[in-house]
């Protein structure tokens, strides 16, 4: 403990957020689909068929779920073969991020 604080101490520390660079970070995309099925527990939602070259979707506790009207939604209404139009940055092996998800 006591060398924890003194390397705290030292200036070596730097509180708050680390931030990456915005030149490396992905641009967001939006891509439009159909439901082929949802994991509650993992919070992917995967797609009927790829769209774009993504065929899974993260959906986050952050990421804002509604309908086409504005309306809230909620992560239960993602069922098979509903249309969803997904915004989101691109993550690893055809799998998106998303920020919002809209129930069409």
């Amino acid at each position: 403990m006591l060398a924890v604080l003194g390397a705290c101490s030292s200036g070596d520390y730097s509180s708050g957020p680390v931030v990456a660079p915005t030149s490396t970070t992905a641009a967001e995309v939006t891509i439009r689909g159909a439901v082929g099925v949802y994991s509650a527990s993992a919070r992917v939602l995967t797609l009927a068929q790829p769209v774009a070259g993504f065929a899974n979707v993260v959906v986050s506790l952050d990421t804002e779920v509604v309908r086409s009207n504005g309306a809230k939604a909620a992560v239960g209404d993602l069922v098979p073969r509903a249309g969803v139009e997904v915004t989101g940055r691109p993550g690893v092996a055809g799998t998106l991020l998303a920020r919002r998800v809209v129930l069409l």
